[in-house]
C-alpha cells in the first residue's frame, strides 16, 4: 500500500490518498472538514495513482504531492516474517535494500503467507525472500 499526502497552503489539513497496485483504496483527513469540502474530495478522488501524480505535477497547482515512506526496522520485519532462521544474513540483505523496497517487502508478507497456505509450499528463509524480492514477482 502506498500513501500520498497533498500539501497546500489552500487548506490547513492533510489529505492522504491510499493506493494498492496503482488503484485508489481510500483517503484519510486529519481533521473534520465542512461537508462541501469533503464532498469535493470524494467527487475529485483520483482512482488511478497515475492520474493523481499527473494532476499534482502541474506547475499551476499551488500544492505538492508527497509520498509517505514508512520506515520499518529490521526487527519489525523479522517479527512479522516469523521464520526464525539465519537472522544475521537476513539483516545483511535487509540493510542493502532501499527504504522503499524494505517497505514493499514488509507489506507483502501477509500476501506471501496466504500464497504459501494455498499452494502448500514451504516458506523461504527471510534472507532468500529478501534476495529474491518475492514482492516483485
Amino acid at each position: 500500500m502506498r500513501k500520498f499526502v497533498i500539501v497546500s497552503r489552500k487548506f490547513d489539513c492533510e489529505i492522504i490518498f491510499s493506493y494498492s497496485n496503482g488503484v485508489f483504496m481510500g483517503f484519510e483527513v486529519n481533521k473534520e472538514l465542512p461537508a462541501e469540502s469533503l464532498q469535493f474530495i470524494v467527487n475529485t478522488a483520483f482512482y488511478k495513482l497515475s492520474d493523481l501524480q499527473k494532476a499534482y505535477s502541474s506547475p499551476k497547482l499551488k500544492g505538492a504531492l508527497v509520498e509517505l515512506v514508512q520506515l520499518i526496522s529490521f526487527d519489525e520485519f523479522w517479527n512479522k516474517y516469523d521464520y526464525a532462521l539465519d537472522k544475521k544474513r537476513a539483516k545483511d540483505v535487509w540493510d542493502k535494500l532501499p527504504v522503499h523496497e524494505q517497505t514493499r517487502a514488509y507489506d507483502y508478507i501477509e500476501n506471501y503467507n496466504n500464497e504459501l497456505r494455498k499452494s502448500g509450499t514451504a516458506k523461504m528463509y527471510a534472507k532468500t525472500y529478501l534476495k529474491n524480492k518475492v514482492w516483485d514477482v
